[in-house]
């Protein structure tokens, strides 16, 4: 659902009963700027086609049992400007790649 959706800009799925993981179809999402699974139960890892979706402003994927490294992809993200991965089993370092988000103005970990 909502992969075929091209003009969507805004998906919040924020404290609803969403399970991962996120369909790989949402990276031809070329619109989408916000993205909020705060509180969702994904449950799995960071998938690299996150990195697909360049028209990200805002992502939130705080408390939602995510876990693993977080994908050097999300470095593609440059239109970025809020990343919340707070609440999470994420293990490793932060990518070189982050490097690249210049308009990045919040990141919580």
């Amino acid at each position: 659902f909502f992969g075929n959706i091209t003009t969507l800009t805004q998906i919040d799925l924020a404290r609803t009963a969403f399970t991962g993981p996120i369909p790989p179809s949402w990276a031809n999402l070329k619109l989408l700027s916000i993205l909020n699974f705060l509180g969702t139960q994904l449950a799995t890892t960071i998938p690299s086609y996150m990195g697909d979706m360049t028209s990200l402003t805002s992502l939130s994927l705080y408390e939602t049992g995510l876990s693993g490294d977080i994908p050097s992809t999300l470095g593609n993200l440059r239109n970025l400007t809020y990343l919340n991965l707070a609440f999470n089993h994420l293990t490793g370092t932060i990518p070189d790649t982050f490097r690249n988000l210049h308009m990045m103005e919040i990141v919580i970990l």
